[in-house]
């Protein structure tokens, strides 16, 4: 993380942009289409740094605003 963090400042990005984690895993969770399934892979990271997931609201059970209750 903090390597990536010095190649950031290098690279002149803000520090707003910066990542707060890093989780490296061996394999991105996908559909059968091959498409990276982002609310897997968000509620794994999640779970793995003991992070809750929530939307704006606080709903625990909501992992991606983009999905429906």
């Amino acid at each position: 993380l903090d390597r990536l963090r010095s190649h950031l400042a290098g690279i002149g990005m803000a520090k707003q942009y910066w990542p707060e984690h890093l989780v490296v895993v061996e394999q991105l969770p996908r559909t059968p289409s091959g498409k990276v399934r982002k609310v897997e892979l968000r509620a794994t990271a999640m779970g793995l740094l003991g992070l809750g997931c929530t939307d704006a609201g606080g709903d625990p059970g909501m992992t991606d605003p983009a999905v429906g209750a």
